[in-house]
């Protein structure tokens, strides 16, 4: 799913301390009226963090209870002025219950609704949930004497600002009874861009699990082979391409596979394994298949073709080792004629 021209109408902040802060945060009681650039500049950080090749990746609701966390950003879509105010209060409480861990940072609760373009390029409703930690940074006067710097403290979403998770809600179906809502109605992203070198695999577990009560989408497993297999058809297909070019390129895309890195980004992918010449090619043909979003990495159904590396020759001859000895041990030097030349680090035994 892709988002674009997103569009804001509601929007409100609370403060989202840590469960531990005996304080009693601060909880805001009207919505916050931002003018015509301000909306601009806040449409522009969350298109940024949505679009393709981004830290964002597709999720499910795994807790589908009446007083779910779903349900109730759900019905922010059709509340009254005073009732989204309230239920965005109570998510904000949630999200501070969820802030356990000695590594979680307080920071603010934001809640948005608006519309955004989907991929059938139809406006639809959102409802966007962010939790935003704070920086220090400076602010840039320029004057006839030159050049002063004053100090913000509590800067919030800034272009450079990564101190971001994101929960956005998109209406794909809209129900008769304005009350009913279900997870199937809804197209739903989490983005942290701190999830592709997390352990687990996700955004951060406290916020896409305990606060969202989402888990990643049932079709990782499906993705990452689609991913797999469209890339190795790819680079077989590049006529262009040298072979030993393309053999490394495949096992490129093996020891990318097997990395502990968790979530699949086909176009970073592209700017730290492809060719540069081939790069732009590579990343047209992922979004002509759909495949260009970020995809949470489950390796499941691919487990046994990424376990060994290997090369068949014309001849009928193939070499094969593991990836880490494959990419240390053997060099393909040229291809003169019906001849490659290849070097194996060892002694035949």
């Amino acid at each position: 799913m892709s988002i674009t021209d997103i569009q804001i109408e509601r929007l409100i902040a609370h403060e989202a301390p840590k469960a531990c802060d005996s304080r009693t945060p601060v909880r805001s009681d009207s919505l916050i009226t931002l003018d015509t650039e301000g909306r601009r500049l806040m449409s522009e950080r969350l298109n940024e963090a949505l679009a393709l090749g981004s830290h964002c990746v597709d999720v499910t609701v795994s807790d589908n209870t009446v007083e779910c966390s779903f349900n109730l950003i759900a019905s922010m879509l059709n509340a009254t002025g005073d009732d989204f105010i309230e239920r965005s209060k109570t998510l904000a409480d949630r999200l501070t219950s969820a802030q356990r861990q000695g590594s979680i940072k307080a920071g603010v609760a934001i809640f948005i609704q608006g519309e955004c373009i989907n991929d059938n390029e139809d406006p639809t409703r959102f409802i966007t949930v962010i939790k935003a930690e704070t920086d220090r940074g400076f602010r840039q006067n320029v004057t006839g004497d030159g050049i002063t710097l004053d100090l913000i403290d509590n800067m919030l979403m800034s272009s450079s600002q990564r101190l971001l998770k994101i929960g956005f809600f998109v209406e794909e179906t809209k129900r008769l009874i304005k009350e009913q809502h279900y997870p199937d109605d809804f197209s739903i992203k989490v983005y942290d861009h701190a999830m592709q070198k997390s352990v687990s695999g996700n955004a951060a577990t406290y916020f896409c699990v305990s606060f969202l009560g989402c888990r990643p989408a049932e079709n990782a497993k499906r993705k990452t082979k689609e991913f797999f297999e469209m890339t190795l058809e790819i680079v077989r297909s590049w006529t262009d391409m040298d072979s030993i070019t393309k053999v490394n390129t495949r096992s490129n895309l093996t020891a990318y596979m097997r990395s502990n890195e968790t979530i699949i980004n086909p176009i970073e992918f592209a700017r730290n394994y492809i060719p540069q010449s081939h790069q732009d090619r590579y990343i047209q043909e992922c979004r002509d298949k759909n495949i260009a979003e970020s995809i949470t990495k489950d390796v499941s159904l691919i487990k046994a073709r990424i376990k060994k590396t290997s090369i068949k020759f014309s001849s009928q001859v193939t070499i094969v080792a593991p990836p880490d000895i494959f990419s240390d041990s053997v060099h393909i030097d040229a291809v003169e004629q019906e001849w490659t030349m290849v070097r194996i680090r060892g002694i035949a035994e």
